[in-house]
């Protein structure tokens, strides 16, 4: 893949970038660019993986989000409704069960 070195080593801080398998970890690297990534890092997940392709992860397999205002920035940058969103739903029904108890 192309652009790899553009995504910032310190959001993957943990992982050893010499052998890191971006396919496989593409949820977590989108995730942490949306939560801390500047500009350039959008646009090499961007080239990385494909407008459609993040619009997917963030829509079906990222369940949580650091903070709310992440989620709906990443809904609003990649035309999700919110509502639409595994973080959203997951967030749902952790406050229904709080609110269970």
């Amino acid at each position: 893949m192309t652009g790899l070195e553009k995504v910032s080593p310190s959001l993957l801080w943990e992982y050893n970038l010499d052998n890191f398998d971006w396919e496989e970890m593409s949820r977590i690297v989108i995730q942490r660019v949306c939560e801390r990534g500047h500009l350039s890092d959008f646009y090499a997940i961007l080239k990385l993986y494909g407008y459609s392709r993040i619009r997917e992860i963030i829509k079906n397999k990222i369940k949580c989000f650091y903070h709310s205002n992440d989620l709906l920035f990443a809904c609003y940058l990649f035309d999700i409704d919110v509502k639409e969103a595994a973080a959203y739903n997951h967030a749902e029904k952790r406050h229904k069960i709080l609110d269970d108890l």
